[in-house]
């Protein structure tokens, strides 16, 4: 009953595709970070028209790397590598990707082709965001560190002490400047011989070693966000599949008349366990996996010759609940989060399945 459905291998999928975004965010940072590194000491250069500067850069290197493309191509072929199987509609991989991409499988109706659009569109917005925020990080710690070097003249002794405070407070991807760079730059400043030497404020800058932090705290910052919303399209879109998938040969037998969810991983949510606490449900009235976001649920299904009473929906929803309730109540006296997901409503599985219009040859 579609046993051919490898779920620890559709995880190896997914971990693989997290490797490939990686991979595919460090190429699109490499293009632009030589000149976010370039901008950030340019005094010439004031702090909007930087940003400026970077973002046509980065629309470049969009363009270049085929990013958009790429996390498209490879979104799509994960899902289909999970959830392919030889006796569903879908003569092949192909054939499986072309009608995904078309098809929604949750009921919010939003079929694949723009659910990965929306999330290509969260991914770079939160680029854009990330190498701002770096620019003006970085431009705030050049601007103290080139006041220390233009207050040489003027006895920068006295003024120091506030230079280093502003420092203090400064910040690079979120975090303060170590203890051991402030430190840095007091001993380079007190090297300072003329104010009006670039080569003194660079030494400033290298001080507190500027490029690197902002490096590795942008890229990571990239990394994150397009890790957070490929993950997140690609693990549901995937897994869903493979129910569907699972449940459309399951529902072929006449005989196929029962269904239990089964939780998967070494903390599942509340919401999932009661649901997996329901036991086995008539499948004329049942829920499908996926739950919710980064669910990693799946079905199991029981053959057996008796017609089991059909469940009512409020009989469904009300056992349900008290099956959250019960997994809450656990939550709570041990201080751990609890669940507000609400019952869903079930289908039919047998007149539901997704597949039951897949397109005749």
């Amino acid at each position: 009953m579609a046993d051919d459905l490898n779920y620890p291998k559709a995880f190896k999928n997914l971990k693989q595709y997290d490797a490939k975004i990686g991979a595919l965010t460090l190429e699109l940072y490499n293009k632009v970070n030589d000149t976010l590194i370039d901008l950030i000491p340019n005094n010439s250069v004031g702090l909007r028209e930087a940003q400026n500067k970077l973002m046509s850069e980065y629309d470049k290197a969009l363009e270049s790397t085929d990013f958009v493309k790429k996390f498209t191509a490879s979104t799509v072929s994960t899902i289909v590598e999970s959830s392919f199987l030889v006796n569903q509609p879908a003569p092949t991989k192909q054939a499986l990707g072309d009608y995904l991409w078309r098809k929604s499988l949750f009921k919010d109706k939003v079929v694949l082709s723009t659910r990965i659009r929306n999330n290509s569109n969260l991914i770079v917005s939160s680029h854009r965001k990330a190498l701002k925020t770096a620019m003006r990080e970085g431009k705030t710690i050049a601007q103290i560190v080139g006041n220390i070097g233009d207050d040489t003249l003027k006895g920068f002794t006295r003024q120091l002490p506030k230079y280093i405070d502003d420092l203090k407070k400064a910040k690079i991807g979120g975090k303060a400047l170590s203890q051991k760079s402030i430190q840095a730059v007091k001993r380079q400043a007190k090297l300072i011989k003329n104010a009006g030497l670039r080569a003194d404020y660079l030494r400033l800058i290298d001080a507190i070693d500027l490029g690197k932090g902002i490096e590795k705290a942008t890229f990571f910052a990239m990394e994150r966000k397009t890790k957070l919303y490929a993950n997140r399209v690609a693990r549901s879109e995937s897994l869903r599949a493979m129910a569907v998938a699972r449940n459309h040969i399951a529902m072929q037998d006449p005989d196929t008349q029962l269904v239990k969810n089964v939780t998967q991983g070494n903390n599942p949510c509340n919401y999932c366990v009661a649901v997996e606490g329901l036991g086995f449900v008539p499948v004329e009235n049942a829920t499908l996996a996926s739950h919710h976001p980064n669910c990693s649920c799946r079905p199991e299904y029981r053959r057996t010759i008796k017609r089991p009473k059909k469940w009512s929906n409020d009989t469904h929803n009300t056992r349900l609940q008290a099956e959250i309730n019960k997994e809450n109540k656990k939550s709570k006296s041990k201080g751990q989060p609890i669940t507000y997901i609400k019952p869903e409503s079930p289908v039919n599985l047998r007149t539901n399945d997704l597949y039951r219009n897949y397109p005749k040859s």
